[in-house]
């Protein structure tokens, strides 16, 4: 007797049969109950979400053989001793709601049991790839790592550090555009397109350059600045990036953009001036302190212009971190640290009680939809669903 042509397998956990997997035939992407096969009559993939807890698992499967072919003999059990990842985020220390000191003394455990988490559930692969906000960040994760705990490692993986270092080398700056970027159609199939973005991995380069200093050599340093930074992005301040052109119209660069773009560039004469000591390198010389200076000041007088839009607010935070922390003029250290005092104050007061309703949202196509990823009914959108 034939089996039909549509397979099983019999999943077994510590000797309970716990599931029956069917794998249904078709074509290379064929979508059956979320069940994948490739097409052959020996062969085929399946998705499997219900092992909970380690084990050994025991994988019985039931071929499926043409109409035309002969009978295939059983396939034989196939053992493997499943271990499930550590994939929550464990805080080892809360913060308290005390005073802020006391919140504070834990923050660097906080730091790193996120760090930790996020190295455990985004192992990095080294690959010729663009650098992104993403990736940066992912090589962040594992070099905090490798700073706090040399000895850690995921499981299954190499060190930290061994997967930084060798993910880094990957990168390449792809298009190298910074700024705003779109793709779309306007009217009569009329289409424009501008690449950009790349600000947007550059400061988490900044924070991989500086931060981790220590455990990167020179040629990885020189590598950051001299190949993944852009060589327009260095010297003094360029009024053409301050604005850019849709059609016939030019139209003022965002103010996330100006922010990273700007602060990329005054962190990168930084570490060029001390290998160089070239004067178009020097930020107080070549004019970008002041020009950074006058754009924090615009902003603590009027509030940041991109308010009740999270993305955005993100990106500028980060560029106010990374002045904080990396610029050597006092002067640009305390501007970013008067806005970064000012937004956690804001944040400290509107929250509590969770009394911050805003008046109108960035999208307001947004607005009280249920379509919308980012409404708040939904599960698994997280908190203040109005700033976006």
């Amino acid at each position: 007797m034939r089996m039909p042509r549509t397979g099983a397998v019999e999943v077994s956990h510590n000797g309970t049969v716990i599931s029956q997997e069917t794998i249904e035939t078709g074509g290379i992407g064929s979508f059956c109950s979320l069940r994948w096969a490739r097409p052959r009559d020996y062969g085929g993939r399946f998705r499997l979400d219900a092992i909970q807890r380690d084990g050994l698992c025991t994988f019985n499967p039931y071929p499926r053989v043409s109409d035309a072919g002969p009978p295939i003999a059983h396939i034989p059990t196939v053992p493997l001793w499943y271990e499930r990842g550590p994939h929550d985020a464990l805080i080892e220390t809360l913060a308290t709601d005390t005073t802020s000191a006391l919140a504070f003394a834990s923050h660097a455990s906080r730091t790193t049991s996120i760090a930790r988490h996020y190295v455990r559930t985004r192992p990095l692969r080294p690959s010729s790839t663009a650098a992104t906000e993403d990736n940066s960040i992912q090589l962040i994760a594992h070099l905090h790592m490798a700073s706090v705990d040399p000895a850690f490692c995921a499981r299954g993986e190499l060190s930290p550090r061994i997967l930084a270092s060798a993910a880094l080398g990957s990168l390449n700056r792809g298009h190298g555009q910074v700024g705003t970027s779109f793709k779309q159609e306007l009217i009569a199939g009329v289409k424009i397109k501008r690449d950009g973005d790349y600000d947007m991995a550059l400061k988490g380069l900044m924070v991989i350059a500086y931060r981790y200093r220590a455990l990167l050599t020179q040629e990885q340093v020189d590598f950051i600045v001299n190949v993944l930074a852009p060589n327009h992005l260095r010297g003094p301040h360029d009024p053409k990036l301050e604005s850019y052109a849709i059609l016939t119209e030019n139209v003022p660069e965002t103010e996330n953009h100006m922010l990273m773009i700007n602060s990329s560039r005054y962190l990168v004469n930084q570490l060029l001036h001390d290998r160089t000591g070239d004067p178009k390198y020097d930020n107080v010389g070549n004019g970008l302190m002041t020009w950074l200076l006058i754009y924090l000041n615009i902003i603590s007088k009027h509030d940041f212009l991109e308010f009740n839009a999270r993305p955005y607010q993100r990106l500028s935070l980060h560029v106010l971190f990374n002045l904080h922390e990396f610029a050597r003029d006092n002067s640009i250290r305390a501007a970013a640290k008067i806005l970064l005092d000012h937004t956690m104050v804001k944040f400290a007061v509107s929250s509590n009680r969770q009394r911050r309703i805003s008046p109108f949202r960035r999208l307001k196509e947004n607005t009280n939809s249920p379509t919308k990823i980012n409404d708040m009914l939904r599960d698994g959108i997280g908190g203040d669903p109005v700033t976006r």
